[in-house]
């Protein structure tokens, strides 16, 4: 918090104070405050958002939060068309003080309880000045005093003074020593969490004797360890809550209060009865962090909660089992309660019955929800613990293990069918059912083998066998096309107890272990997968099971294309990919439907990678290609590996043919990183950058990358979304998943700084002739400034051509009724100049009535006084459209002298010249008349091209 505070004036800060908050809300209203929707404020008012994600839950689910958070954020800022450079929003993930924390990933930075040398030195200056400014107040600061001494815990246990434990020692049972208990408890096990002192003043009032007295204020209770307690305010809420001032001070308090007879089950239990109860639904979280969550480990989540795993320490498991009863029985619709319940009994307590016991606690579980499969997974567990428990005693009674092994089974199927209808929303699909699945099998096959009447139940046996071949492919493609995360591998047990349970039921005799696995891997495109990662010379040895491949078989024709991509990774001969892509386009060109994934990825690979032979005329549409791509995975896969990340199999490098193909474990470490972690400066020696667009799609109306191939605008999938911000020329390391082609650390390419000859040509002509025009339109208006000074001094006139064909004359009417006179043109002053401007280049219709000396039965024939317009346009001639009427009107385009061109509109007007007063200088006003003859019009300079034609071109 104090970092927001810090930065509250430089950005916009802000807290989620629910973690439970829709992400996709939350990505709206991040968006909302970085805008701040509000039409008043510029775009320069944009600010970065400040967020701090304060999920308080000993869980590892902040990654899934924060990756789809991410995921809403990218696609919020692409609906609302935001294109900048400026940063949107940075995220503070905020853990418990003991989570144990790892960096995964480099835009990832950890802070932990732990000071740097440097940082030492500032909280030791900053304990100077606060023990200069606040004097003995200073030593109040626990919070300042625990970080700047480096997370002691002896720190903490020394604020617990004498006085503190005297009173606890005295009265265990007073209301001060029980309420303190209950803030060491949940500030102890859920950091950051409070107690409202309205509840609290509620349990004094309830623990008070009926007397006449008056009850004692909660600071008047709580006195003798005041120093300890903090009280304050919370969002908009009214009352105040109150915690312990540090969670190593709660853990101090515990400590203190379990030395003197007051045990961690005492404490909550009396926390149950006396505040949660008759108030379930405020302590509702609160009491689902203490006694349902898992802390999660380097080795995966622990079996129970802290709080659970302490009470065990301390005593043993049976006495969780009450405090659990009645939480269950407060929290009545919670199915966590009686399943924790249950695998208490099943793993930890020592009793003769306690699979029933369990057992019945697992199916209470799922009667409270029915539909949910992690629910239903206990009961499995139950089962299959029962099982390995029957297992290891010396009297194996073989009707008994097939009985818990039929409930085990039917348990885990139960599991698989809800896993299967459940929401894909932001969860991962639940394969705990069919991996408990083969390990029962497993159990009961080598049970089985040791049973001396074998025959018994090898009917059983082999109606096994299809089960467990059919879960045993589903993991194959599971775990070759996914893992748990980007960093994270799922656990080696998980692939050898799925090996071992399929090989426990193919194996022929005289045959190993490793060759019934490695024949299965032969028919399947993951298990093929799997040899570029072991031993490739057993794909050498099983070559030719591939030779006699059928080429109108889709399936079989898949597995020898990728085998042969697969030798192709360590050098060993394999065949062309011209012969290959001839494969691929001949089954290509039937056009069945509901094709795998498989056979696209292959498409792509092949034709990607290398030009198609002159023999195929036909070849391949990659950008259709890649749609079914995405549409045969939606079909297929999509449900399955939602939540996981999808591994990327082959990249593109340097080279030609199969050899420009790389899979994934031919890279070392340090690529692997550059690729997915790396900033967009990074490079990969043995890849090639491909070329790309980032621009906007149509059909989501976001920016999507797109790269070109043959004219093809290929959509592809960015590794990381929130690298495309804007449209632009990118370039990108090319990878393929089994949901097709990705791009990996996208870089924005800058403009190329070598000159282009023409491009630069017209951009310099551009300029220029911008500057041109702005200096003869200065110049112009300042002559006609001049010029109009000028003409206001001297006799006003009107004049208008005589009806006399041929003949350059003028009728002049003077302004103050003199006599008229006829005037040759010469004879009369001319206008030199006139604004470029396109304000004063508007033709206007003549207004009739405004026309002075102009007679209504002029002829067609007679010349009319016209006002011409110039043109300055790059990249078109140079032309005056003249206005004219009678003879002239004929003439649509001709040219005149020093090759000059003009265009005469087919649809003539004729702007009449007039010497009425007025300031304006619109055509029609013009304060003096233009009277040239066409010829004239020839030796004007402003109409000579650049390159004395007429024309810019």
């Amino acid at each position: 918090m104090q970092v927001l505070w810090h930065f509250r004036k430089d950005l916009r800060c802000a807290k989620v104070i629910d973690s439970d908050l829709d992400t996709k809300e939350l990505s709206k209203q991040v968006l909302d405050l970085f805008l701040l929707s509000n039409e008043q404020h510029a775009k320069q008012d944009w600010k970065t958002v400040l967020l701090l994600l304060d999920i308080k839950e000993y869980t590892n689910d902040d990654m899934l939060v924060k990756r789809t958070l991410r995921k809403n954020l990218n696609e919020e800022i692409r609906e609302r068309g935001i294109n900048t450079d400026t940063p949107v929003v940075i995220i503070f993930n905020c853990s418990p003080a003991d989570f144990p924390t790892n960096v995964r990933s480099t835009d990832d930075v950890e802070l932990t309880m732990k000071l740097s040398p440097e940082e030492r030195k500032r909280f030791d200056q900053k304990k100077k000045e606060l023990k200069k400014k606040y004097n003995n107040m200073s030593q109040k600061f626990h919070a300042f005093n625990i970080m700047q001494g480096g997370f002691k815990k002896d720190d903490a246990e020394k604020l617990i003074t004498a006085e503190m434990v005297e009173h606890i020692e005295k009265d265990t049972k007073s209301s001060s020593t029980r309420l303190l208990s209950f803030l060491a408890l949940i500030n102890s096990y859920v950091p950051g969490s409070h107690l409202l002192k309205l509840f609290c003043e509620d349990f004094i009032s309830r623990s008070k004797q009926p007397t006449d007295e008056e009850i004692p204020k909660l600071e008047t209770i709580m006195k003798p360890f005041e120093g300890l307690i903090i009280t304050y305010s919370e969002g908009e809420q009214e009352d105040q809550c109150i915690c312990l001032a540090h969670p190593m001070i709660a853990d101090a308090c515990l400590k203190i209060l379990t030395e003197h007879k007051l045990t961690r089950y005492d404490i909550a239990l009396d926390f149950l009865n006396s505040m949660v109860k008759e108030k379930e639904s405020k302590y509702e979280k609160m009491c689902k962090k203490i006694f349902i969550t898992r802390l999660e480990t380097g080795q995966g989540k622990d079996k129970f909660s802290r709080l659970i795993l302490d009470i065990i320490k301390d005593t043993d498991a049976n006495q969780c089992i009450p405090l659990l009863e009645f939480a269950l029985e407060l929290f009545s619709t919670d199915p966590h309660y009686p399943q924790i319940i249950a695998r208490l009994y099943c793993i930890m307590v020592k009793e003769d019955n306690k699979y029933e016991k369990a057992e019945n606690w697992a199916k209470q579980a799922i009667k409270r929800d029915p539909k949910k499969s992690d629910i239903k997974d206990t009961l499995g567990q139950v089962h299959k613990h029962h099982l390995r428990n029957q297992f290891k005693r010396q009297s194996l009674d073989i009707e008994v293990c097939l009985g818990i092994t039929k409930s085990a089974i039917e348990a885990f199927e139960d599991e698989e069918e809800a896993a299967e209808v459940e929401s894909e929303d932001n969860t991962r699909f639940n394969n705990s059912g069919s991996f408990g699945f083969l390990q029962v099998c497993s159990v009961f096959h080598e049970m089985h083998q040791k049973n001396p009447h074998k025959q018994q139940h090898s009917d059983f046996i082999n109606d096994l066998r299809c089960k467990v071949e059919s879960r045993y492919d589903f993991f194959e493609w599971y775990l070759a096309f996914s893992r748990l995360s980007l960093n994270k591998e799922d656990p080696d047990y998980f692939h050898e107890d799925v090996d071992e349970c399929y090989w426990k039921y193919f194996k022929q005799r005289e045959q190993t272990d490793e060759a019934t696995l490695n024949e299965k891997k032969m028919k399947s495109f993951g298990g093929l997968l799997h040899f570029l990662k072991s031993d490739i010379n057993v794909l050498k040895q099983y070559k030719s099971t591939f030779d006699n491949t059928q080429s109108d078989n889709e399936t079989q024709t898949v597995l020898y294309i990728l085998a042969n991509i697969i030798l192709s990774q360590s050098g060993d001969p394999c065949e062309k990919a011209e012969d290959l892509q001839a494969r691929l386009q001949r089954l290509w060109l039937r056009e069945m439907q509901d094709r795998s994934p498989e056979f696209y990825l292959l498409i792509l690979l092949l034709f990607w990678a290398d030009e198609a032979p002159p023999g195929i005329t036909n070849p391949p549409n990659l950008e259709m290609c890649v749609q079914e791509t995405v549409n045969s995975y939606k079909r297929k896969y999509q449900k399955y590996l939602r939540g996981r990340y999808l591994v990327p199999l082959f990249f593109f490098r340097k080279g030609k043919g199969l050899r420009r193909l790389v899979h994934i474990s031919k890279l070392n470490q340090m690529d692997l990183e550059l690729l997915t972690e790396g900033d967009e400066h990074a490079e990969v020696e043995c890849l090639q950058r491909i070329n790309g667009e980032v621009k906007n799609d149509m059909e989501t109306d976001n920016d999507r990358v797109f790269a070109v191939k043959d004219g093809q605008q290929i959509k592809l999938t960015p590794h990381n979304p929130s690298s495309v911000c804007k449209p632009g020329q990118v370039s990108f390391y090319l990878g393929f998943t089994i949901r097709g082609p990705v791009a990996f650390n996208i870089r924005y390419e800058e403009k190329s700084k070598e000159p282009n000859e023409y491009s630069e040509y017209v951009q310099t002509l551009n300029v220029c002739l911008s500057y041109a025009y702005n200096e003869e339109d200065r110049m112009s208006r300042h002559a006609k400034d001049l010029q109009k000074k000028h003409y206001d001094t001297k006799p006003k006139a009107t004049c208008s051509n005589l009806k006399q064909p041929g003949i350059l004359v003028y009728v002049v009417h003077p302004e103050d009724g003199d006599r008229e006179r006829v005037i040759q043109q010469n004879l009369l002053s001319q206008c030199m100049f006139f604004p470029l401007s396109s304000k004063y280049l508007a033709v206007e219709e003549p207004d009739m009535e405004e026309v002075s000396g102009m007679d209504s039965s002029v002829s067609e024939e007679d010349e009319e006084v016209v006002v011409y317009e110039s043109c300055l346009e790059v990249g078109r001639p140079i032309r005056r459209e003249l206005g004219v009427t009678g003879s002239i009107s004929a003439i649509s385009e001709e040219t005149y002298p020093n090759g000059l061109e003009f265009n005469m509109p087919s649809t003539s007007t004729s702007t009449v010249i007039s010497t009425s007063s007025g300031t304006d200088c619109e055509p029609r006003e013009v304060r003096s008349a233009v009277l040239r003859d066409l010829t004239s019009l020839s030796h004007d300079p402003m109409m000579v091209g650049l390159d004395g034609n007429g024309s810019t071109e």
